[in-house]
């Protein structure tokens, strides 16, 4: 080494510091080489990294190139510390940092080995917390199709989503909604429960299914009055009158009928 270093092919550790649980090392100047760099006190051990020490220009080049990939392992360890994450979100949290393709490939490896990346178990833990929340199948597959999960393990999953479970979750969420819904004609109250459930990720079918057996009940003659009230203020001819409450669900009976005391009244 000490020859090594008098050809000029080589580096001495002049200094090393504790800054908090990182070490600060300082080097002899070399062309392009950073003077100082930071490193764990794992890389440290791992290295053989102390005050005086020598290393070869390809040697310390190849101990920065690894510690730049412990480096971002060590970043990735701490993202996934906040929840499970999938293959496809490490590969993009890498990119975000700048990671080679080397460096990606090599912790990703690393992660797997470790069980620390699974998109089967991430798969299973959604569907889990999916189901608690009440979302509908439609919105597990959308979610994990764009987390990067496989189709393959994702129809896998899925299976232990019951027609029971999916019955039981629909039927809440119109028990849940319906009380707030009661001063809407009943046919604005099944569009309304009808879109929630679309937008919460059930189909057609299983919602359809679900409404066939649910009693509706109405009291929506005080809102259908303040409308006709509010559109009449607006001096807007009757027939687009009548047109814009059939769209809202009012039926053209109980239209006419308000309309017509409104008239009686005026006179």
């Amino acid at each position: 080494m000490n020859q090594a270093k008098k050809e000029n092919n080589a580096v001495e550790v002049l200094k090393v510091t504790k800054y908090r649980n990182k070490y600060i090392v300082e080097i002899t100047p070399y062309q392009d080489l950073e003077s100082k760099e930071t490193f764990s006190e794992n890389q440290m051990v791992e290295n053989r990294i102390f005050k005086g020490q020598v290393f070869f220009i390809e040697d310390w080049k190849e101990i920065l190139k690894n510690k730049t990939t412990n480096d971002l392992f060590d970043k990735v360890l701490n993202y996934i510390s906040f929840g499970l994450r999938t293959k496809k979100e490490i590969v993009e949290y890498l990119e975000k940092h700048d990671s080679t393709e080397e460096d990606s490939e090599k912790i990703i490896e690393k992660l797997e080995k470790l069980n620390l990346i699974n998109d089967e178990n991430y798969a299973t833990h959604f569907l889990v917390k999916a189901i608690n929340n009440r979302k509908g199948p439609l919105y597990v597959k959308s979610e994990l199709k764009n987390k990067g999960i496989k189709s393959e393990i994702i129809d896998r999953v899925l299976t232990d989503y019951s027609y029971e479970q999916i019955y039981e979750n629909i039927n809440c969420i119109i028990k849940k909604e319906l009380p707030s819904l009661n001063t809407y004609p009943v046919l604005k109250q099944k569009e309304k429960i009808y879109q929630k459930l679309l937008r919460m990720g059930y189909n057609n079918s299983q919602i359809n299914n679900c409404l066939k057996s649910v009693e509706f009940t109405s009291n929506h003659e005080i809102r259908l009055k303040k409308e006709i009230d509010k559109l009449l203020n607006s001096n807007i001819d009757k027939t687009k009158i009548k047109q814009k409450l059939l769209v809202k669900g009012y039926s053209l009976s109980e239209i006419n009928e308000i309309l017509q005391n409104k008239v009686e009244d005026d006179y």
